[in-house]
């Protein structure tokens, strides 16, 4: 019961934070994981910036690596940066899988033994070479 409540919680959060922009399919990664026991955060971000995709993308990439994650956080665009942050580190083919999706896109990558963050700086002008890639 508890941990029902717990997934609806995180689903609730989901539909507040991103109306309407989690496709099903993404959204049955999403509660997978959190079956499984990842803990998976959606910071809300600048309301008028509309650049979500990217955010989505990278916690996409990340769920394929969910069975090594202990926590997700994506922190949605704000000032044309959005940063996404995992707990333990992601190891290094994790890591690569990530950012592929990053290779246009404007970066940064913190490894500190204990955490990942990847920030990805300039959205609003990077995001059409980000368009061009593979979801």
């Amino acid at each position: 019961m508890i941990e029902e409540s717990r997934l609806l919680a995180g689903e609730a959060r989901d539909v507040l934070n991103l109306p309407g922009q989690i496709d099903p399919p993404l959204r049955e990664r999403i509660t997978r994981a959190r079956r499984q026991g990842t803990s998976i955060t959606v910071i809300p971000g600048d309301p008028e910036d509309d650049h979500q995709t990217l955010a989505l993308r990278l916690l996409d990439r990340v769920l394929d690596e969910a069975d090594s994650v202990g926590s997700v956080v994506v922190y949605l665009p704000q000032h044309a940066t959005t940063r996404l942050s995992t707990t333990p580190e992601l190891s290094v083919g994790g890591l690569r899988r990530v950012v592929g999706c990053l290779s246009e896109v404007s970066h940064t990558v913190e490894n500190d033994g204990l955490s990942t963050t990847v920030v990805v700086h300039g959205i609003r002008r990077t995001l059409d070479a980000v368009a061009a890639t593979r979801w």
